[in-house]
């Protein structure tokens, strides 16, 4: 099997929900992403899929998570306050929009790991490629890794 990986690195804030430890905090991490595509064969230049288109679907799918917040729908931050409320309290210092996502899923590698396979493969669905492996390394010596066998 053919297969080429790409890495992306963004700074995530977030924290967990229902969770007995220091993560419940409010907190982030410099999450290092990286997918592996596969392909059944080479396209005529020799390639599965230029980096070049990796890295633009990555980029697509994980840059608004960049200097973001994540939290849960059912965080407690999320859960007491209507939409306006929360775009007020955590508005830039600059007067811009948040860059706030309410997650269905408490924040987790691994959740963010199963939405990023999900997402880069639907930015890719147009071409013969197939998204096998995504690793969210949270720190330096922790992943959580999807596969699609």
């Amino acid at each position: 099997m053919l297969t080429v990986t790409k890495q992306l690195r963004t700074e995530t804030g977030h924290r967990l929900n229902n969770y007995d430890g220091r993560c419940s905090h409010l907190h982030g991490h410099s999450y290092l992403w990286e997918v592996t595509a596969t392909a059944p064969e080479l396209s005529a230049n020799g390639m599965i899929l230029d980096f070049k288109d990796l890295k633009e679907a990555m980029n697509t799918v994980l840059d608004p998570l960049d200097h973001a917040l994540v939290l849960a729908h059912d965080d407690p931050l999320v859960a007491t306050r209507t939409e306006e409320e929360l775009l007020e309290l955590f508005k830039a210092t600059n007067g811009k929009q948040p860059r706030l996502f309410i997650w269905e899923e408490n924040p987790t590698a691994e959740s963010f790991a199963h939405y990023a396979m999900r997402a880069i493969q639907a930015t890719l669905s147009h071409k013969s490629i197939t998204i096998t492996t995504v690793r969210v390394w949270e720190t330096a010596t922790s992943y959580a890794e999807v596969t699609n066998e």
